[in-house]
Order: C-alpha cells, then structure tokens, then sequence
C-alpha cells in the first residue's frame, strides 16, 4: 500500500510513533476471540492549528501491468495554495481530483493539463472522465468554468447534513463509479469545524 499525504497547512512530515509490542497505536483487536495483533501506524505531522488533511491510501497488486485495475495508482499534488490541499489521481479508469480546504482558503486551482476548478465545497472528489462529482460542505464544481452537476443523492446527502441530520448515507450510494480501485479518505481533522 502506498500513503500519500497533503495537509491545509503544508506538507507533512512521515513517523512512526515509538512502538511496544501490544500497546497502542500499534494493537489492535484481531479476531472475536480477543486475540490481540499489531499493525503498522504512520503519523503525518504538521506544525499548524488544527489544519485539515487530505490522505490517499493506494492498495496495489505487486507486479501487475500498468493500466491494469490493480496496478499502483500514480498520485500527484496539485498546487493549491495555503489553506488547501490537492491531488490528482490517476488509475485504469481515468484520472480523479480529490482535495481539501480551509474555509478561507483558495477554491480554484489549474490542473497539470491546464484546465480549471473551481469549487464552495471544503472537500470533495471530481471524475475527470466522467464528470462525477462528491462534494463536502459544499454545493458547486466547476470545470473550465462549465458547472459540473452533483447527483440528486449527494445534494440530498449535502442537504441532509447541513440540517444536522446524522442518517445521511456517505457515500451516497449513486457515487460507486471507477473508485473502486481507488481507497480515498478524506479527512477533515478540525476541531473549530467539528
């Protein structure tokens, strides 16, 4: 698996939290026996105020051909600016854009082959191929200035959660498409926002 990490506040530096055999972060519950294992634990650290993250975790078959739906995805970071944070993803079925922002940060960016987004959301994932779109806290996508439509399923999703509903489905379940071979989190760490 590969771990790629990107933070509002810049780029993270990798470590390993000092280990003992058992004892956490490393344990975790193996089996419903109760039998106890440990598992690898990578922190991402930033010296900011409660920055937000964006991780891509890339699970990939070894010696499996590129193009292939298990080969290693390519992941790079797109310029975002201070307060955001951005990756374009790149796997058999096409290419994808995830990212996250502050509030105040930047909500446009130019992509490597120079097309334009634009997005309100603090964090989301745009198909570059098929136009589908997954938005959080936010209600727009555009692309060279084109709005991008969310899926009814996510706006009602979007709405749900605005109104402090906690049923709301995530994903929505409209929102399966390529990412399949894709094991995205998006993870939005701040206390202020909650």
């Amino acid at each position: 698996m590969r771990v790629f990490l990107a933070s509002t506040a810049g780029l993270p530096v990798f470590r390993e939290p000092d280990y003992t055999p058992l004892a956490a972060p490393h344990v975790h519950e193996f089996d419903r026996a109760g039998r106890a294992a440990d598992h690898a634990v990578v922190d991402g650290v930033v010296s900011a105020v409660a920055p937000d993250f964006l991780a891509v975790l890339a699970p990939y078959r070894v010696g499996v051909p590129p193009g292939d739906p298990e080969a290693p995805l390519v992941v790079e970071p797109v310029p975002a600016g201070p307060g955001a944070a951005a990756f374009l993803v790149t796997h058999a079925g096409g290419q994808d854009l995830a990212w996250v922002r502050e509030p105040d940060g930047p909500g446009a960016w130019t992509l490597p082959d120079g097309r334009a987004f634009e997005t309100d959301a603090a964090a989301g994932v745009l198909g570059l191929d098929d136009g589908a779109l997954l938005l959080v806290r936010g209600t727009r996508g555009a692309l060279d200035g084109l709005a991008v439509e969310v899926p009814w399923a996510a706006q009602g999703w979007a709405r749900g959660r605005e109104s402090g509903r906690r049923d709301a489905v995530f994903p929505p379940p409209c929102l399966t498409r390529s990412w399949q071979a894709l094991s995205l989190s998006l993870a939005l760490w701040n206390h202020e926002r909650g």
